[in-house]
């Protein structure tokens, strides 16, 4: 499935479980598919996070959206671990099994069975309909089965849809997604969140709606609706001022399914409450399958049966012996009535032990099996604590010996800090040394660079005076130059006059 805007990252672990996917999603929480490490199995853990009245701060903890919805997400939380506690009593193989409950991250999380295999409305979608009865009540048998115990507890399911019943890798159907828990958090929700069209009845779209077991009825019969037509029933609300939904007398061949079985599912889908069936066992569906019979009781019908067969030869034995004390004593009619009359009280008698022993022997049986799933729960909780102390112990002895290693880190640090002290004086002494040496040759060439400032400035200065002198005898040569030329000139002059 695509991630959800507020599922745990993959990778993530709680206690000993490591998220691994996202099964399923919706309005009132987060089902993963987790692995559990100690274990090395695949688990389901479903997260409470109804995202109308709560969200995840910092990726994590999950806390109600405002303080005034405080009290709903206490409510939601404590129906939540209701219905954990009371499905984790269940052995039941329509039932989907929960182990643990876990309280993390401000939220409960519901560690069930990871069941494997196709929803019944994927394979409905890939056969379209079921093609006789014997097939569809290899489905909805042991689903209908398992509803009974459920309401026996007082729990509802409020959500049976195609989508919400996996059929794993043997065959065996198994109901998914139980929420009781919708109850405590529908007054802050709008009712459309919390009802599934075509499968929810009329009153789950009210908001004081009188549910019971004939709410899972309704539910039930428009999943058999849908198998056996390819669609859904119409809306509940659509059926009050006009009921367009189609009796299945409608759509089949008798062949195929019987007329029981589609008056039982027309009278589970009647709109109001009180024309419905009331409960599971009272609704008159036919016999469920071979596997769901025998998680029944049986019918009158076999018991007698299961009488006759047992009865013949015992009323045979008993009237052998009553033949034989009448020869004995004498035939008359007197004596044969009063024979006739004792065998029958016999009968009698036998028929109440044997009747009284049967419902002692299944009282014990029932009383056995119930004794053993205790059992069996109680088991599984010591198991789980077994293992919780197991990791428990493993973490003290891993903290133990860290803290062994620390001490004797410390123990030993005197005489590391007084190692690197005396590493540190050397790293000084080399350092001064070093510091002394570079401090000479600095001297050195500072020296050097003044003996040569004063060389270039002597050569500066002789250079300037040997530059002035050249200059001096030019304008000397310049100013003799000119003399001779007037002497010319006075010498021309007056011999020009003399003439």
């Amino acid at each position: 499935m695509e991630p959800h805007r507020l599922a745990l990252p993959v990778g993530f672990q709680i206690e000993h479980f490591r998220i691994e996917a996202v099964l399923g999603k919706g309005g009132f929480g987060i089902t993963y598919l987790a692995l559990d490490l100690q274990l090395g199995k695949r688990v389901a853990i479903k997260e409470l996070l109804p995202d109308t009245i709560a969200t995840r701060i910092e990726g994590l903890t999950v806390v109600p959206h405002s303080a005034g919805m405080q009290e709903s997400w206490e409510w939601a939380r404590e129906r939540f671990l209701e219905e954990a506690r009371t499905l984790a009593t269940f052995s039941h193989p329509a039932i989907v099994g929960v182990h643990r409950l876990l309280e993390a991250n401000g939220t409960v999380y519901m560690v069930m069975d990871y069941v494997e295999g196709e929803s019944y409305e994927a394979r409905l979608q890939r056969i379209g309909t079921e093609p006789d009865q014997a097939s569809l009540m290899a489905v909805i048998g042991p689903i209908l089965s398992g509803l009974e115990d459920v309401h026996a507890h007082g729990l509802l399911h409020r959500d049976i849809k195609p989508e919400n019943i996996l059929i794993d890798k043997r065959g065996q159907p198994v109901l998914l997604d139980f929420g009781s828990a919708r109850e405590s958090v529908g007054k802050t929700m709008t009712m459309t969140s919390i009802v599934t069209h075509g499968y929810s009845p009329i009153e789950q779209y009210q908001t004081k709606g009188r549910m019971g077991p004939w709410t899972d009825i309704y539910a039930m019969s428009a999943v058999v609706y849908r198998a056996m037509t390819g669609h859904k029933p119409p809306i509940a609300v659509e059926r009050i001022e006009k009921d367009e939904c189609k009796p299945l007398a409608h759509f089949h061949n008798p062949s195929h399914f019987s007329t029981e079985l589609e008056a039982a599912i027309d009278h589970g889908l009647r709109v109001k409450v009180s024309e419905r069936p009331q409960t599971v066992g009272g609704w008159g569906v036919p016999p469920y399958t071979q596997a769901s019979r025998a998680i029944k009781p049986p019918s009158k019908a076999q018991d007698r049966s299961s009488y006759a067969q047992f009865s013949r030869p015992v009323g045979a034995a008993i009237g052998l012996i009553s033949l034989a004390l009448v020869f004995a004593v004498g035939v008359t009619v007197g004596a044969r009535y009063g024979a006739q009359r004792t065998m029958e009280e016999s009968k009698d008698a036998f028929r109440r032990d044997k009747l009284q022993i049967e419902a002692q022997a299944a009282e014990a049986v029932a009383t056995t099996k119930k004794a053993e799933a205790n059992a069996l729960d109680r088991i599984r909780v010591l198991e789980d604590l077994v293992t919780t102390l197991q990791g428990t112990l493993s973490s003290l002895e891993s903290s133990r010996q860290q803290a062994s290693t620390e001490i004797s880190e410390f123990e030993d640090a005197p005489e590391q800090l007084q190692d690197v002290n005396q590493q540190l004086q050397d790293v000084n002494r080399a350092l001064a040394a070093k510091l002394t040496l570079v401090t000479a040759k600095l001297a050195t060439v500072e020296k050097s660079l003044a003996d040569s400032k004063a060389e270039n400035e002597r050569r500066q200065e002789a250079q300037r005076k040997a530059e002035q002198e050249k200059a001096q005898a030019i304008r000397n040569n310049v100013n003799s130059i000119t003399a001779s030329e007037a002497f010319a000139m006075n010498q021309s002059a007056l011999a020009a006059a003399g003439r």
